[in-house]
């Protein structure tokens, strides 16, 4: 299998990710776990916003109204900071792009200026190469930062190996880094503490295995 990392530059905001306004403002991350296409041009998106519990629980006992036409949303308490967001779309082509290319959607973050951060997962590269192309030809704007085989390796947890991820791409391990470790936390969706011992961790378990490897 192979995976890669887009950045694409969104044709407008009927996207699932902006059928609520002003959650960066209120300190709430959001990010898409699963898009389904449905019908001509529908997609239902499993959402999950996290963030402070207290404002949270405060947008679960006032949800506000939809400023998108042609969309629906039902909310629900997923954990403590956390809720789950499911959208019904009825003019989303992008995911049936990533259906028709034979992609699959792994993470979508918003990253500023009409942009979203793409994770997907392609049977192989031919795969991932059609999906850039079909992308383009309906006119979105792609960057491809990284591609990679995706095979088990390290012993990483998912959430590891997905972290390490995002991290990496987004620049955190660059020299000097493009992104602090509490920018990444707020687009990642948890605390600055917990995706430092997420790092750390995966960070160790590559350390240790090269190690033993190079004995």
């Amino acid at each position: 299998m192979r995976s890669v990392t887009l950045r694409l530059k969104m044709l407008d905001d009927h996207i699932c990710c902006n059928c609520l306004e002003g959650m960066e403002e209120r300190g709430l991350s959001i990010k898409v776990l699963r898009c389904v296409p449905m019908g001509e041009r529908h997609a239902h998106s499993l959402l999950r916003i996290d963030g402070d519990p207290e404002i949270c629980e405060e947008l679960l006992a006032n949800p506000p109204e939809l400023e998108k036409d042609g969309m629906r949303i039902e909310m629900a308490r997923s954990g403590n900071g956390t809720i789950s967001l499911l959208v019904i779309n009825e003019g989303c082509r992008l995911s049936h792009l990533i259906s028709e290319s034979g992609c699959f959607l792994e993470l979508a973050i918003p990253a500023g200026d009409d942009g979203m951060i793409f994770h997907l997962l392609g049977r192989d590269a031919e795969a991932i190469t059609d999906f850039v192309r079909m992308a383009k030809e309906e006119g979105y704007v792609i960057e491809v930062i990284s591609t990679y085989e995706k095979r088990e390796w390290g012993g990483l947890t998912f959430r590891q190996e997905r972290d390490l991820r995002i991290a990496f791409d987004l620049g955190y391990f660059d020299i000097p880094s493009r992104i602090t470790l509490d920018e990444l936390a707020s687009k990642i969706g948890c605390s600055k503490s917990t995706l430092n011992v997420i790092l750390r961790r995966a960070e160790r378990k590559i350390i240790s295995d090269y190690l033993k490897g190079a004995k």
